[in-house]
């Protein structure tokens, strides 16, 4: 638990502190698109896309901010190094809870306002990317966090178990039921098309 506090403790501040922003920007999304939606899609929408930045700035903020109690670079590129430490006597399993739990959120809300990320195999490859960058990051910043090959695998099977809590939602047999409705055009009706008679 102490290795725990010491690697995400800051992040309980920050999110006491975020949270009337999160919610002011909630209410400010909420009325706007109000006013051309039904209010009922309009709170949806902006809670999802408050939800989503709100995980976006959490990721970008815990990846950035300097552990003072580790050396300034390590990198771990041998596949299973990092869990084999973390299930040792002396290791914290608490990391890799941690890394599976990152980008879980994100899996679950970005499937249901982009459709193209409804794919397991999309969403899968895009974690991945995201995860190597935040990683490749990490390692250029010299943050004192441990950049490694068992992070990225975690970090996206995590966004994958992320969007398969959230499935029924956004599977085929609900469409569109999280989507902005696109704006309304109006198309002629029948009865105004110009009609032609046989000569």
């Amino acid at each position: 638990m102490d290795s725990l506090l010491r690697a995400f403790g800051e992040l309980i501040p920050a999110t006491i502190i975020a949270s009337p922003f999160a919610v002011l920007a909630w209410l400010v999304l909420s009325e706007r698109r109000g006013r051309r939606r039904p209010p009922r899609t309009a709170r949806r929408t902006a809670a999802l896309d408050v939800a989503i930045g709100s995980n976006v700035i959490i990721v970008c903020f815990l990846v950035t901010i300097p552990v003072p109690w580790r050396p300034p670079t390590a990198l771990h590129l041998w596949p299973g190094t990092d869990l084999v430490d973390a299930f040792a006597p002396t290791g914290s399993p608490w990391q890799v809870m941690g890394n599976l739990v990152l980008l879980a959120p994100l899996g679950a809300l970005i499937p249901l306002r982009v459709r193209a990320s409804r794919s397991l195999v999309k969403l899968a490859l895009a974690a991945l990317i995201v995860s190597t960058i935040v990683e490749v990051g990490q390692y250029l910043l010299h943050t004192g966090r441990v950049t490694a090959t068992d992070d990225i695998v975690l970090n996206t099977l995590g966004a994958v178990a992320g969007a398969r809590l959230t499935r029924r939602w956004w599977s085929h047999r609900y469409p569109g039921i999280y989507a902005i409705p696109a704006p309304r055009t109006s198309s002629p009706s029948l009865e105004s098309l110009p009609r032609h008679t046989p000569h």
